[in-house]
């Protein structure tokens, strides 16, 4: 179940937030205690957490434990007790330990008392709220009256009516304009960062005149329009799973290149195609289309824009939403191959949900068995692209070879254990450079980053100027540019690729959660980002942390499994990579004011200031 995973990562990040001296100190007691809850050893956890408790009755987070061990017992009375107890004790755990009464409650049967802790679980601050609409413990409250109406609290206006068969009519979708531009006027902390006031009102008043000649294409396209010109990573628009768009994708997967938008991979069908140019799409030339679609859809910056772009296009719906021609099933191509040979081709898109395709076809992730330019060469990059976080001595180099790709911690491998290896490592290869690769990296679990920084300062030999190199480009996003940031800050990183895809000072949700808000008539949602994120310098006025040494990937790149940056990161000299971490006038700069780098300047200005991707 989705919350006890939760509450799981919540133990395996308390046996994190301790530094090795801090967990040599603690009472072993408290450490069996968790290490039993994580290997899910359910009653033997039970007899630990009690232990405790009967010492220390006011150790709270224990008692959380306690609570949620018995819950995986199914012992519901005696979780709902300990849940209470927990909220009394612990005030970091009281909106998590009335929500967990809720459940216990609810499946007690005791639904009124339920609905009550779910109230002032809600009213204490708790953050996981998109679990109401799908935690199958509460499903006895679903029934009761007050339940729908605190759903609408978190979730809108038109949470729990039925999505409707039909296409939305325009009232609905004027009304969808207006919950959107409210909901971000209410809860976001600069809604006018990207654009003015006046401009951004100008896109609303627009969009709101043409909301009677909509169809449902054209309607989420422009919610996503709105969203994203806020510039934010986490405010956006999107279809849910029972929305009537966007459910057919093109077994194609694109990438925009300096040369050109190509066709990196594809389906074994479709392989004749891989490697060729995008010249039309839906009858519009890409060389007009493309410039145009990044000023519509600005996101953070237009590195962002132009890896979330190149995932869109591939959604025959997105393209009839931009009023271009396209078929719902179908999407019309036209082609320079890989022979030089100019085509036009209807390609028919596959049954396959936003939801699965932005798990699987965004970046350079692949469903298993298509085909793509450069695999087969196995570049490093590429190698291991689904594993979480990995490393790879490089003796040539006399470096190491981190892959940080999904910050999540791996239960099979856990990240203290890895960060241990790593400093292992290092040390016992005695190597000189380690790189830091972010470039599959779309976020997660920020907290990862400081462990990271912190084990870095064990290891003077590579976190020095010259000697640490962290990859980025624009899929390094939310809690990829956290890492990033930290490695500016409190390390030497010198940055090596493309510029990442946000600002190094962001928005988010509270703690990252982000519950869907519904949208009327449809099954459309979308999402705002209600705190800011201090990452960097509070005065830092970059779109992006730029590359010191820029390495843009071509598509000759790509198709002979040559990766620039890497060979940039291992070929730079120490002394060369270590000025480019100085002021102009080549004065040593301190971690915390290198955002003022020279190789930074670019980053300060507009989008029109520099070439687009």
């Amino acid at each position: 179940m989705l919350v006890s995973l939760l509450a799981l990562l919540m133990l395996s990040a308390r046996l994190q937030d301790h530094a090795p001296d801090a967990r040599a100190s603690e009472p072993p007691s408290v450490a069996r205690a968790d290490a039993l809850a994580l290997a899910g050893q359910w009653q033997a956890a039970a007899d630990a957490y009690r232990r405790v408790l009967a010492a220390d009755p006011a150790d709270g987070r224990s008692a959380a434990g306690l609570a949620n061990v018995l819950f995986e017992l199914h012992d519901w009375r005696a979780a709902a007790d300990a849940f209470a107890h927990t909220a009394e004790v612990c005030p970091p755990e009281r909106a998590d330990a009335l929500y967990g009464r809720a459940r216990a409650l609810a499946r007690l049967g005791e639904t009124e008392a339920g609905l009550l802790s779910l109230r002032q679980a809600l009213s204490a601050g708790y953050l996981a709220t998109r679990t109401l609409a799908s935690d199958r413990d509460l499903d006895a409250l679903r029934t009761l009256p007050g339940f729908t109406e605190l759903c609408r609290g978190v979730f809108g206006p038109v949470y729990g009516e039925p999505t409707p068969t039909r296409p939305p009519t325009a009232l609905e979708m004027a009304a969808g304009v207006r919950l959107l531009v409210d909901t971000i006027l209410a809860r976001h902390p600069d809604p006018f960062r990207n654009l003015s006031r006046a401009d951004w009102e100008a896109r609303v008043t627009a969009a709101r005149a043409r909301a009677e000649r909509w169809n449902e294409a054209e309607y989420l396209v422009e919610l996503m329009r709105l969203a994203s010109s806020v510039g934010d990573v986490h405010t956006s628009a999107y279809p849910g799973p029972d929305s009537a768009v966007m459910q057919r994708a093109l077994p194609l997967a694109f990438w925009k290149f300096p040369d050109g938008l190509r066709i990196r991979a594809a389906k074994p069908e479709h392989a004749e195609l891989l490697g060729a140019e995008v010249l039309t799409i839906g009858g519009a030339g890409l060389s007009e289309l493309w410039p145009r679609l990044v000023r519509e859809f600005p996101y953070e910056n237009e590195w962002m824009a132009a890896g979330e772009l190149a995932f869109f296009l591939r959604f025959p719906d997105f393209v009839r939403g931009l009023g271009l021609v396209a078929e719902p099933g179908v999407l019309r191509l036209g082609l320079r191959l890989a022979g030089g040979n100019e085509r036009v081709v209807d390609v028919p898109a596959l049954e396959r949900s936003y939801e699965v395709e932005a798990q699987q076809v965004r970046g350079f992730l692949l469903p298993p068995g298509w085909l793509e330019a450069g695999a087969e060469l196995k570049p490093a990059w590429l190698a291991r692209r689904g594993a979480n976080y990995w490393f790879e001595v490089l003796p040539e180099s006399h470096a190491v070879y981190l892959q940080f790709n999904l910050p999540r911690d791996d239960a099979a491998h856990p990240w203290t254990a890895f960060l241990d290896e790593l400093v292992a490592a290092v040390r016992r290869e005695h190597v000189e450079r380690l790189v830091i690769d972010l470039r599959h990296n779309p976020g997660g679990w920020g907290y990862m980053a400081k462990d990271l920084g912190w084990r870095l300062r064990e290891l003077p030999e590579v976190n020095r100027p010259g000697h640490l190199f962290v990859l980025i480009g624009r899929v390094t996003q939310s809690a990829g540019v956290v890492i990033a940031a930290e490695l500016e800050r409190n390390a030497h990183a010198v940055f090596v690729g493309e510029p990442l895809a946000a600002h190094p000072n962001f928005f988010n949700g509270r703690r990252g959660n982000h519950p869907p808000l519904c949208l009327p008539g449809t099954g459309l949602r979308f999402r705002v980002a209600e705190v800011e994120e201090q990452q960097s310098d509070p005065l830092d006025p970059r779109r992006f942390i730029a590359p010191d040494i820029r390495a843009p990937l071509t598509w000759d790149d790509l198709s002979i499994g040559r990766d620039p940056a890497l060979e940039a990161a291992l070929d730079t000299e120490p002394a060369a990579a270590a000025r480019l971490l100085d002021d102009a006038g080549g004065r040593a700069l301190e971690p915390y004011f290198r955002w003022e780098r020279p190789s930074q300047y670019w980053a300060w200005g507009r989008a029109e200031d520099h070439p687009l991707p």
